[in-house]
């Protein structure tokens, strides 16, 4: 007879380790993660202030550099999308603050405010056509008036104040 020899993927053999820990491992296991959670957490609310602190004296690069470890850790964080956002755009960093807003904009596609930030971000990088593109996109797809109050403040803020002004005749 012909003994067939298999590997364990590390992860597959941590599966079956835990499939067959008794159910106090297992207990143990999910308050362990709990509290990992939870110290995770922790980590982030303490380097989102110091980021918030930073800001507030104007040391905007540094701040940066601490919400894009939160947000290697933390893709989905809000709180770290404004705080980096707003870093991203005072430094001119354009390209950065298009990444983030199309992250965001593929990840939450119902908030159109990430759409909007990344529309206005085109623009900031003189890329006019993909900047009007991505707003005349938004407006197509919303009726609602604060959607177009939304669109005109991001163009005249993007210095496209022609355009702007044909959104509100409309």
């Amino acid at each position: 007879m012909r003994r067939i020899r298999h590997t364990l993927s590390p992860i597959l053999l941590a599966l079956l380790v835990g499939l067959a820990a008794p159910a106090s491992a297992q207990i143990q296991f999910r308050q362990d993660s709990a509290q990992s959670r939870e110290a995770r957490a922790g980590d982030t609310d303490r380097l989102l202030r110091a980021a918030r602190r930073l800001m507030s004296n104007g040391d905007y690069l540094p701040a940066s550099e601490i919400l894009e470890s939160v947000y290697a850790t933390e893709p989905g964080n809000e709180v770290t999308y404004n705080l980096l956002k707003t870093c991203y755009l005072v430094l001119k960093f354009f390209h950065k603050q298009e990444t983030l807003a199309q992250r965001f904009s593929e990840r939450f596609p119902e908030n159109t405010s990430y759409r909007l930030d990344l529309a206005q971000a085109l623009a900031y990088q003189s890329r006019r056509e993909e900047a009007l593109a991505q707003f005349h996109n938004i407006l197509g797809s919303s009726t609602q008036p604060d959607v177009y109050r939304a669109v005109f403040e991001h163009m005249l803020a993007a210095h496209l104040e022609e355009e702007a002004l044909a959104v509100m005749t409309r």
